[in-house]
């Protein structure tokens, strides 16, 4: 009688579809979002609604509502990102970085606000250095997916080529 051979347990499995969302590039599965995530971009979405309708039809509106109606988006959602990570319990270090991003788009609707007074342009800069500052700790602070585990069911990351592999010309 011959034996039949069984994969073994831990040879990599090829990647899956995880609640109706395929295997992304990394080997692991798309995290679908919930509703209520949904529901505050609908949210945040919709405070766009006044701007859009400000530039098709400005007669509809005050002629200095430009300033109120950019305002009203940005802190919407600056407001609803810092609630989103609350409520999906972020880690100290996530909810640091909402804030910090929140931060700036609250600096930024601000200089919408007042952009006519001196201080806009100070209230500019802070905001762009709230954005900067967010993208450097994303860039530092985000593993390589080589060093992240696959989940069950999903094909772990390929190892990327070492330098002399990437710049090697041939033989």
């Amino acid at each position: 009688m011959r034996a039949v051979r069984r994969a073994s347990p831990s040879a990599p499995k090829p990647p899956q579809e995880h609640r109706g969302f395929p295997a992304v590039a990394e080997g692991r599965p798309a995290r679908r979002p919930s509703r209520l995530s949904i529901a505050l971009g609908v949210v945040g979405t919709l405070a766009l609604a006044p701007l859009v309708l400000w530039d098709v039809r400005p007669e509809l509106f005050p002629a200095t509502a430009h300033a109120l109606l950019g305002t009203i988006p940005l802190a919407t959602i600056a407001l609803l990102y810092v609630l989103h990570q609350h409520l999906r319990r972020a880690g100290r270090g996530e909810l640091a970085r909402a804030a910090l991003v929140a931060a700036a788009f609250l600096f930024w609707a601000a200089n919408q606000l007042w952009a006519d007074r001196p201080m806009a342009t100070l209230l500019n800069d802070i905001a762009i250095a709230g954005f900067v500052l967010d993208l450097v700790l994303a860039m530092v602070q985000q593993p390589s997916p080589s060093s992240l585990p696959a989940p069950a069911g999903c094909a772990p990351a390929a190892e990327p080529p070492s330098r002399a592999e990437r710049w090697d010309d041939g033989p």
